[in-house]
């Protein structure tokens, strides 16, 4: 299974405490309005991606957490969830990102 590191960078983050959502920004991004910046770092990880119905997320999510751990990944507890396009269908496409200890 890759295990590449997340891509660092900027975020736009919207209020949301622990459900804040973030989008890669290159260039010169600028805090205001209501959003902030953040600066996400690199971690080793596994990852999926996931397309179907937004109600399978969760259950796919799970599945794959069960998945590195019966394969022998001790998971660090970092994960990150990436929506890197929407296709037009009504399905989501997520990258799910688990750290793994490596």
């Amino acid at each position: 299974m890759a295990t590449p590191a997340a891509l660092p960078g900027a975020y736009l983050v919207g209020p949301g405490g622990e459900r804040d959502r973030g989008a890669p920004h290159g260039g010169a991004p600028r805090a205001g309005g209501q959003f902030r910046l953040r600066h996400s770092e690199p971690f080793r990880c596994a990852y999926r991606v996931y397309e179907g119905p937004p109600e399978g997320l969760a259950q796919s999510w799970r599945a794959f957490a069960r998945e590195l751990r019966d394969t022998g990944h001790a998971l660090s507890g970092e994960q990150r969830l990436l929506f890197p396009t929407a296709p037009a269908s009504g399905n989501v496409r997520i990258e799910m990102q688990l750290g793994v200890e490596g």
